[in-house]
This record gives C-alpha cells, structure tokens and sequence, in this order.
C-alpha cells in the first residue's frame, strides 16, 4: 500500500473512533472540521486514482519465466459427428471449469489452492486432429486393447529417446521412420503395419479384415504374427 492510503486508512479509523465517542458529525477531529462525507468522499476519489500496479502488490509474483506444456487427450466420438461441435464442447468443459474455479475463489469456499492454480492457467483453445479409423465405425476399440494385441505380435510403443514426449513403434526388425506426437497414433500406425503383414500372408484383403471383429482381428494377429513359445 502507497503512504497515502495508509494514511487515509489512519484517518478513516480516527473519524469513526471520534463518532463512537460522540462528536458530532461536523465536527469529527481527524478531518479538522470538513465532516464525515469530506472522509467518505475522498477514500472514493482515492480507490478511483489507484493504480493497477498498486492493486497487485499483495498478491505473489510469478516467476517471469513460464513453462509451457502440451497436454494430449484421447477423444472419440460417433462418426457424422462434426469436428468443430467436439472442439466446441471441449472448450466449454474447459471454460465451465475454469468459471468453478474462479467462484471458489470468490466464495472462499473449497480447494482454494487448486482454483488458484486453475485460474493462473494459460490455456489455449482446443484443436483436434483425426488420428485414424483402424477398424469398422460400429466397434470401439481403445489404443491400450489394441496395443496390447500388438505387444503378442513382437510391436513395442516407446518413447522417443531423442525427442521426449514423442513416440515409436517398432518390431525386432523394423520400425517407424519418424517419432508421432501422439502415443495413440503410434499404436494405430503399428496397428496399420501389422495388418498389412498379416494380409500379405494370409492374402486377406481389406475389406476381409475390416469385415471381422476386433477379437477375430486380435487371434488372426497372434495366430499369424504372434511370437514362437520360448519354452517350445
């Protein structure tokens, strides 16, 4: 606080102890006879003339260095469903949280610190990116399902150890030529080349694989791909 709002803040408390002894209004000693509204009058002028600066002095400062974070999210959605209304709906989750966040913080009433974090965020819109359709729209299937059925088959997702936070799918004698941003895409990539090889064996087409289900495609995988029993 300036030295001149500590002393009106002074002069404020001096006035309303004067008023509780009884003087009269007119007459409040600490403003040598101007009266109450002279006080009330020029604490408004005051609070109107403060500067921003002045108003963020209490509160701490940041450091000025920030770091920034990319955050990854798996969405899916039904197909026809437009890519702009699922940015949409991300974007308002992330605004009604943010609006939770500030009312906390103005109720007092909560997870104060974790308001206070939510509310210090730069967050930037949502923008989405189709990673692929491994398999038919009607059969839901997770990465992790799906790297799991790779994992039988000798593919391995790792992180990128040149580039951390991007990612690798190899086998015991290939692999992608270029990292992914995402840990989904390069299990649908190596979910992509495992297909392919199985097909080049069986001489499946497309249409065959894609005509199977997730557990059929799964079995094909380990049956015609999958790793020799070490104890064999």
């Amino acid at each position: 606080m300036t030295t001149k709002t500590i002393n009106l803040l002074q002069l404020a408390v001096t006035a309303l102890s004067d008023i509780d002894n009884g003087w009269p209004l007119t007459e409040v000693a600490a403003l040598e006879g101007k009266g109450h509204l002279a006080l009330i009058q020029e604490l408004k002028d005051h609070i109107n003339d403060l500067e921003p600066a002045e108003s963020l002095e209490t509160q701490p400062r940041l450091p000025p260095v920030l770091r920034y974070y990319q955050c990854t999210i798996d969405v899916s959605a039904r197909e026809g469903v437009p890519e702009d209304d699922i940015r949409k709906v991300l974007d308002r989750l992330i605004n009604t949280g943010l609006q939770d966040a500030r009312s906390t913080l103005e109720e007092n009433e909560g997870d104060i610190a974790a308001a206070q974090l939510a509310v210090d965020l730069n967050i930037s819109t949502p923008v989405l990116r189709l990673i692929a359709c491994p398999t038919p729209p009607n059969q839901a299937v997770t990465a992790t399902a799906m790297e799991e059925a790779l994992r039988t088959a000798g593919y391995t997702i790792t992180e990128d150890p040149d580039q951390p936070s991007r990612w690798l799918w190899r086998t015991a004698t290939e692999g992608c030529e270029a990292s992914y941003d995402l840990r989904a895409e390069a299990i649908y990539e190596a979910w992509g080349h495992a297909i392919d090889r199985v097909r080049d064996i069986t001489k499946m087409t497309l249409a065959d694989v894609d005509a199977i289900s997730f557990a059929e495609q799964k079995a094909l995988l380990a049956k015609t791909l999958g790793l020799p029993d070490p104890s064999a």
